[in-house]
């Protein structure tokens, strides 16, 4: 991440792109459609593919180029069919994360590392061990992870894929509060997170977001698109 910054203008990676439309009830507009995150970045890991190849949004043709770097060795959630998984996802925050998605859109949204208040607190990736967070795809879990609550579920209602949402046997590196299956708020998982400065560390969920407002008892609950402030934004104070 901090190489494509340095590279690119001072610019973080998109999540991802798709310049096209979406057509509902499809999910997709074709197999040579979106450009994510993990696709950007792939040089740097010592991966070569085409132009062609990143646009494939599931890399089901060619899995030999999928680094197993992506693929966290605790992660044995199943991937649908035979697609190349990947345990991480680029954090959006809401809308004020580092991370962030463009649907029919050009030039594509990128976070610059000017707008990161505190690059040592700020959240760039984190793990999601889902059905549906395979490598180069931004459907299904991929590319949008707005809070803490994505991070609890191998797979989530899904219109367009027409699958229910079930909880994951476990967080992904065990829990200190709760238990899978607990509401959100009382659930604190374990996972790795980096951040822009380019260091990671492992981490309850807790410790990375103001949980106060979100916490049994009050009247704000913790919904898939709530903004809980903290390190998954780029602002401070929040």
């Amino acid at each position: 991440m901090v190489m494509h910054v340095n590279d690119n203008k001072g610019k973080f990676p998109y999540s991802g792109w798709r310049p096209e439309a979406i057509i509902l009830g499809t999910g997709m507009t074709s197999v040579f459609d979106s450009m994510s995150w993990d696709d950007l970045v792939a040089p740097y890991r010592g991966i070569k593919f085409s132009d062609r190849t990143a646009w494939i949004q599931d890399m089901s043709l060619t899995p030999e180029l999928v680094s197993p770097l992506l693929m966290c060795p605790s992660d044995d959630v199943p991937r649908m069919v035979d697609w190349p998984g990947t345990s991480y996802l680029m954090v959006m925050g809401g809308s004020d994360g580092v991370g962030g998605v463009s649907y029919n859109t050009t030039p594509p949204f990128s976070r610059k590392i000017a707008q990161v208040r505190d690059s040592s607190r700020t959240l760039v990736l984190t793990e999601v061990h889902a059905a549906h967070n395979w490598a180069g795809s931004i459907d299904g879990n991929g590319g949008t992870l707005h809070n803490p609550s994505w991070q609890y579920f191998s797979q989530r209602a899904l219109p367009r894929f027409n699958l229910p949402t079930s909880p994951v046997q476990r967080a992904a590196h065990g829990f200190r509060k709760g238990k899978i299956g607990d509401p959100v708020s009382t659930v604190n998982g374990i996972f790795n997170y980096a951040f822009a400065d380019g260091h990671a560390e492992t981490l309850s969920a807790w410790e990375t977001y103001d949980h106060t407002p979100f916490l049994p008892g009050r009247t704000k609950t913790l919904g898939l698109y709530d903004n809980v402030g903290g390190s998954w934004t780029v602002t401070t104070g929040d």
